[in-house]
C-alpha cells in the first residue's frame, strides 16, 4: 500500500510539473501596472493589455516578447481617474480597440496605430462600472456591474452614442450589493451573449435576436467571483478572479446547460481577470489587484498562456 501510494505521488508530482511547463509566462514592461483586460490580434501574433491604473495601453508580440507603447499613461484616462480604469477590450477588423472603462463610466474606442482615441463614449449613470466587452452582429456590447443595464454600440467606422440595450429590471437577472455582470463573451455567429454574475456565480444566455434571458443552468459548478468569459466552440471558459482558477465548461446545443469538465488552479494565476484565446492557449491576465492596497504586487506584472488541453482536463 506504501509503495502504491508513493508511486501514485511521484505521478502526481510529474504531472504537475509537465503542465507548469506547459504554461508560458509573458512579462509585462517594468513600470506597467495592474493589467486587467486582454485582446488578440486575429493572426494570434500579438495582444495589447491596458493598465487598469494609469491607462498605459501597450502591445506585446508573443514570439518575442517585445511591447510597445500604443498610449502612455495619462492619455486615455485622466490621471486622477478612479481606480480600476481601463479594464476588457476587443479589437475590430479596423485596427480599432473598443474598450470598458472601468470605474470612469466610459467605452473608449482607441486606433492602434497612433493611440489615438476615434470616440469616447459615456454612460449616463452617475456612478458605473463598464467591466467588459464582447462583439457579436456588427454591435459591441458592454456590461455595467453596478447597474442592471447592457449598453450596445454599432461597430461601424462612424462611432455613434451607446444604446441602453437592455434594462434588467424585471428580468432572470437581479442585480444586488457588489459586483454584477462582468464578463461577456458572444457565441458562434453572434446569436447569442452569454454573461456571468460575479457575486453569486450565475450564467445566463442572452439572444441577440430577442432579447430573451435564460439562467445557464451549471449543474452546480462554482463560478462565484466569475470575471472573464471565453467561448471556444461548445467549450465556455470562465475565469474565477477570487479563487485563481478558470473552469471549463461544455455548453449544450442550445447554451441552456453545461457541464464542468475541467477545473484548473494553479500558482501561476494571481487574481486573474480577463482571457483570451490564442492559437492553442488561453492567455490569461494576472491583475493582482489583491495586492494593490498593501502595495506589493509580484513584478513584473505577466500574462500566462495555458495550453487548452490543460484546461479542459485539469480536475485539480
Amino acid at each position: 500500500m506504501t509503495t502504491r501510494i508513493a508511486a501514485g505521488l511521484a505521478t502526481a508530482l510529474v504531472a504537475c510539473a509537465a503542465n507548469a511547463a506547459d504554461i508560458a509566462h509573458h512579462s509585462l514592461p517594468e513600470g506597467f501596472a495592474y493589467p486587467e483586460g486582454i485582446a488578440v490580434e486575429k493572426d494570434g501574433s500579438a495582444f495589447y493589455t491596458p493598465s487598469a491604473e494609469d491607462g498605459t495601453l501597450i502591445r506585446v508580440d508573443l514570439a518575442s516578447g517585445e511591447a510597445r507603447t500604443i498610449a502612455a499613461g495619462g492619455v486615455l484616462t485622466a490621471s486622477d481617474a478612479p481606480f480600476p480604469g481601463l479594464l476588457g477590450l476587443k479589437l475590430d477588423d479596423q485596427g480599432r480597440l473598443w474598450i470598458a472603462g472601468g470605474r470612469t463610466g466610459s467605452m473608449l474606442v482607441v486606433s492602434t496605430k497612433d493611440g489615438g482615441v476615434v470616440e469616447k463614449l459615456q454612460s449616463t449613470r452617475q456612478s458605473s462600472l463598464i467591466n467588459d466587452v464582447a462583439f457579436a452582429g456588427g454591435y459591441a456590447y458592454f456590461t455595467d456591474s453596478l447597474n442592471p443595464e447592457l449598453w450596445r454600440v454599432p461597430v461601424k467606422e462612424k462611432v455613434t452614442a451607446p444604446e441602453k440595450w437592455i434594462d434588467f429590471t424585471g428580468s432572470p437577472i437581479q442585480y444586488t450589493e457588489g459586483v454584477n455582470l462582468n464578463g461577456i463573451a458572444a457565441t458562434r455567429e453572434g446569436k447569442a451573449l452569454i454573461v456571468v454574475q460575479m457575486n453569486n456565480g450565475r450564467l445566463f444566455r442572452i439572444d441577440t435576436a430577442t432579447k430573451k434571458i435564460d439562467p445557464i443552468d451549471a449543474g452546480g459548478a462554482a463560478l462565484s467571483g466569475g470575471d472573464g468569459l471565453v467561448v471556444d466552440g461548445n467549450t465556455l471558459y470562465v475565469v474565477r478572479q477570487t479563487e485563481d482558477e478558470i473552469v471549463a465548461l461544455e455548453l449544450s446545443r442550445d447554451q441552456r446547460t453545461a457541464k464542468e469538465v475541467g477545473r484548473f488552479k494553479d500558482a501561476a494565476l494571481m487574481y486573474p481577470a480577463t482571457a483570451a484565446k490564442a492559437g492553442d492557449k488561453l492567455l490569461v491576465v494576472n491583475t493582482q489587484f489583491n495586492r494593490k492596497g498593501s502595495k506589493d504586487p509580484q513584478l513584473p506584472f505577466e500574462i500566462v498562456g495555458i495550453p487548452l488541453a490543460t484546461l479542459k482536463e485539469a480536475s485539480r
